[in-house]
């Protein structure tokens, strides 16, 4: 995920002060622990791939300063079968 609020967002304060939450996807849940990605990493500049190529339209510029300013966001997930 990516914070616009970066670290005003009300999830990232919540993650940071207890990184243990609980993520739903469709009707599963799953334990994960949240963590906010260093900068400048492999792993930061994948995550701002990924978000702007789901909500970028093609050919727009419209979320690009958003997609280098905002925080980025991990959540590692646990699922259980």
């Amino acid at each position: 995920m990516l914070a616009g609020g970066r670290e005003r967002a009300d999830f990232v304060r919540n993650a940071i002060a207890d990184p243990s939450v609980t993520v739903r996807i469709g009707d599963r849940e799953s334990p994960a622990t949240a963590r906010v990605l260093a900068p400048g990493t492999d792993e930061d500049a994948l995550a701002r791939r990924l978000v702007l190529a789901k909500y970028q339209a093609p050919g727009s510029h419209d979320l690009e300063h958003w997609g280098r300013t905002a925080l980025p966001v991990a959540f590692d997930l646990s699922f259980e079968p």
